[in-house]
């Protein structure tokens, strides 16, 4: 069985209370424990398409799937948290993200073994200008549309292997590697 798909979405996130609490950019709190007072942040509207395929030869006990996946996801008004110093910082939104990402998944199982297989590329970008104060350092950074977003690495891939062993007892190894990323904080990707 094997069938193409597409998906056009929109949702919002509301902002979170721990959020709202560390909104003010003119007085930073500590994580997590700096949060009591209202805060001014919009809510965040995600909208997106995904496209896909998926195949799968799949019986009860034994068969392989797998699936590529294409996406693209424009945030309006996203929520970021803009550390100024260690442990301390706050949140704030920004007018546009933007993220370009392909998934490949992979399914295999025989008997009791089932071995999952992912592999992620993603391009996430800021796609509007703004400034923020530099991450323990004085001074401004000046983000431009373009500039990757801090803590989310291109590439991705995970591998887990399982053995059921009882009904309700599996045992798992996982692997995870992934590209390297820049510290939150480095807002423009400046390797200097």
């Amino acid at each position: 069985k094997d069938y193409f798909y597409s998906q056009l979405y929109q949702s919002n996130m509301v902002p979170t209370p721990q959020q709202l609490a560390c909104s003010d950019a003119s007085n930073p709190c500590y994580w997590p424990s700096g949060f009591f007072k209202a805060g001014n942040l919009s809510q965040t509207i995600d909208r997106g398409l995904r496209m896909g395929y998926k195949y799968s030869d799949w019986y009860v006990t034994n068969g392989f799937s797998w699936a590529i996946v294409g996406a693209w996801q424009r945030h309006k008004n996203d929520i970021i948290f803009v550390p100024t110093d260690w442990m301390q910082g706050y949140v704030r939104n920004v007018d546009r993200t933007e993220r370009l990402s392909s998934n490949l998944d992979a399914h295999w199982m025989h008997d009791k073994w089932r071995l999952d297989g992912n592999y992620q590329y993603q391009h996430a970008y800021y796609a509007s200008h703004f400034d923020v104060a530099k991450a323990y350092a004085s001074g401004i950074q000046q983000v431009n549309s373009g500039d990757p977003m801090p803590g989310l690495p291109a590439q991705q891939l995970r591998l887990n292997l399982g053995y059921q062993w009882a009904p309700s007892i599996r045992f798992a190894l996982d692997w995870l590697a992934s590209s390297d990323t820049e510290y939150y904080g480095n807002f423009t990707g400046d390797k200097s």
